[in-house]
């Protein structure tokens, strides 16, 4: 094989970009058409259907105006099906991995496996995994892209031997970057990069002086200095930013205040993000996200893994390095891409963190470790080719490889859970309810893990099913916590207003629901008669009470979610059927209650969660239907935690021998026994 490959080396060229392809499709692809939408992607999402590129533009004008143009754009050009921005944001990482391998093979021509290594290093990076929230983070990184293309253009810029070449060049690499830093300020980090490369070029191949190399670094970097100059004088003298994480004059009085604390915070928190990107990203994700995969996907990821290792080891087979673990190279030595990486990660991680902002793996703050990616890559390239012999580089490099798409893998099965709970709650809520009442703020709870944090994520699908065409928030929405419970105990009416778009959530008209855990339907509670699960969070037996269940229309023609957002309609399992029970209950209608019990049952269907047997349970007695009355009865008696919940809320009543309808007094003697027992 190498006599092979060695009499075609521009083979090399494309095998290096096909085992970049390859190792981030094993980390990104065999999962992407189960992945949706998330978070932030929604308020953008409603914009979208309900005002056109104009309103994504328009949400993006209080602080990243350029983002919201690209992202409009890019809106336009892939619909709203979510393989699309998969794909997509699939995409431009390779790109960035391809633009990357490119600037590290124009530095060190000759460390071709080193320098393939580190691009796989950046294009598996586990300290960011967000790449299933495509939607969203397609956003950084294209922006990542803008940056790194503009940092390969510089090295060009200093390489090219004719004036009209640097012209070009430096135009190019200026628009890049500009571009860059207009969509995520925080970006500007990456001129660490830059620097690093300009520092070091100056001195190859020969050595050069301390001033030397100075003046000609920054006649280098002078045309970049120029356009980032520009753009910090618009953003900080012209531009207003209404939120005060971008907005630079309010940041600056905060430093003001404290100037000696807030300095000593930097100081310890860049070195603190700095070795989170460099080492505890390798290990704190995996970590973190594998305690939620299943047997089977652990040896799915597993699996992908060592893929990956095997395209690894392919390459290397097939292309053996020459100089497998020499310094040799026509433009710098490759012991200079240690300092070169860590000084681009240090410095990539300085913005956020004067931005208040910091690394963590969790909520998404693992973005700000993107533009550290580049210079974490290259440093662990030059640290393990300076502490390793090179019998044992190609391993670690290869096991580091094996983890970063195990990692990929294992957020990319989180997410995908996560779309499945948010999927349930959607189709599951137009089961029950076919059409809700306008002003009506709907308050959900997810199972612990997969919790939604903010309104949009509720009022944006929320319209999008049963308000299509509405350009404003009929239907309110606020994610179940702490502070919303309270709001639902004072029954407040609150103004929102988001990224223009203002509503108001009146907490007198809150429905309350819940997916208590793995296996249970959604439940939407009724306050006059609260069911609750055992598995229910104490926050919804804390608002349960403040649900209003006339908010569902029960008269109207179902409002389907559209599909190519939502997905297709689930398979008719038992949550249809419960969906559908719990909808002729609040009608009253006891004989399709009973019918869909019977279908249910014919089909072998049965809950995982007690308390979803009460619906049927109830049709069959106000149908006298005593040999199922006494089926269920003697399930949900088993369970002696369920009943004395359940039963509690029957400690007040009083039993009317002259009503009409014996059924309620039925349930409450038949389930609870003597009254007295229950007080």
């Amino acid at each position: 094989m190498k006599s092979l490959f060695s009499r075609r080396p521009g083979l090399e060229k494309w095998a290096a970009a096909l085992s970049l392809l390859l190792v981030a499709g094993a980390a990104y692809l065999p999962l992407a058409g189960t992945m949706g939408y998330y978070r932030d992607d929604w308020h953008v999402l409603w914009a979208a259907v309900e005002q056109g590129t104009a309103g994504i533009i328009d949400q993006h004008t209080l602080d990243r105006p350029l983002m919201g143009v690209v992202y409009a754009g890019i809106d336009f050009l892939l619909g709203h099906h979510p393989l699309g921005w998969q794909l997509f944001a699939f995409g431009v990482r390779i790109a960035g991995a391809w633009v990357l391998l490119w600037l590290l093979r124009s530095l060190w021509p000759n460390n071709k496996s080193q320098t393939l290594f580190m691009t796989l290093l950046f294009a598996v990076y586990p300290g960011f995994y967000q790449q299933a929230n495509a939607h969203t983070y397609q956003n950084h990184l294209v922006a990542l892209l803008f940056g790194l293309l503009s940092i390969a253009l510089t090295v060009q810029f200093v390489r090219a031997k004719f004036r009209g070449a640097q012209v070009f060049l430096a135009a190019l690499s200026i628009f890049f970057s500009a571009a860059c830093y207009m969509m995520f300020e925080w970006m500007i980090g990456l001129e660490g990069l830059r620097l690093a490369l300009l520092w070091f070029l100056e001195s190859s191949p020969r050595p050069a002086g301390f001033f030397r190399r100075v003046g000609g670094m920054l006649r280098a970097w002078l045309p970049n200095l120029v356009g980032v100059g520009g753009y910090l004088v618009w953003r900080i003298v012209f531009f207003k930013s209404a939120r005060s994480v971008t907005n630079i004059p309010a940041l600056a009085h905060r430093y003001l205040a404290d100037p000696g604390g807030n300095i000593l915070r930097v100081i310890a928190e860049g070195f603190k993000d700095l070795f989170e990107t460099l080492f505890s990203a390798w290990f704190t994700p995996l970590y973190q996200l594998i305690g939620q995969l299943t047997p089977v996907e652990v040896i799915a990821g597993m699996g992908l893994a060592l893929f990956a290792a095997a395209i690894a080891l392919l390459y290397l087979k097939a292309f053996p390095s020459r100089d497998e673990g020499a310094s040799i190279s026509s433009c710098m030595s490759f012991s200079a891409a240690l300092w070169i990486g860590f000084f681009a990660a240090l410095t990539a991680v300085l913005p956020p963190i004067l931005a208040e902002r910091h690394v963590e793996f969790r909520d998404g703050l693992d973005r700000y470790s993107l533009t550290a990616m580049a210079g974490v890559a290259i440093a662990l390239g030059g640290l393990i080719d300076r502490v390793l012999l090179p019998s044992r580089r190609n391993t670690l490099f290869i096991a580091l490889v094996a983890i970063g798409v195990f990692t990929q893998f294992s957020g990319m099965v989180y997410f995908r859970t996560f779309w499945d709970y948010q999927r349930q709650l959607w189709w599951q809520l137009n089961w029950r309810a076919p059409d809700i009442k306008e002003d009506t703020a709907l308050i959900p709870l997810l199972p612990s893990g997969y919790r939604l944090a903010e309104g949009y994520e509720i009022w944006a699908p929320a319209n999008l099913i049963y308000r299509p065409g509405v350009n404003r928030v009929a239907i309110s929405g606020e994610a179940l916590n702490n502070q919303t419970s309270f709001y639902l105990t004072e029954q407040l009416n609150l103004g929102r207003n988001m990224r223009k778009v203002e509503y108001t959530v009146d907490f007198k008209n809150s429905l309350v629901m819940a997916i208590p855990a793995a296996g249970s339907c959604l439940h939407v509670l009724d306050g006059e008669r609260p069911e609750y699960s055992l598995n229910d969070d104490p926050l919804t037996r804390i608002s349960g009470g403040y649900s209003r269940i006339a908010m569902i229309q029960t008269e109207t023609s179902s409002r389907r979610p559209p599909e190519d957002i939502f997905g297709a309609e689930p398979p008719h399992t038992w949550c249809f059927y419960y969906q559908k029970a719990s909808l002729a209950r609040q009608r009253g209608d006891w004989q399709e209650v009973v019918r869909l019990g019977k279908e249910a049952a014919a089909r072998g269907l049965q809950p995982q969660d007690i308390v979803e047997w009460l619906p049927f349970y109830e049709g069959y007695v106000h149908l006298w239907q005593y040999e199922e009355i006494n089926r269920i009865a003697g399930i949900l008696r088993s369970d002696h935690f369920f009943i004395v919940g359940y039963c509690q809320q029957f400690q007040d009543f009083v039993p009317d021998p002259d009503a009409p309808d014996q059924s309620e007094q039925f349930m409450v003697e038949n389930l609870c026994g003597q009254l007295d027992a229950i007080q």
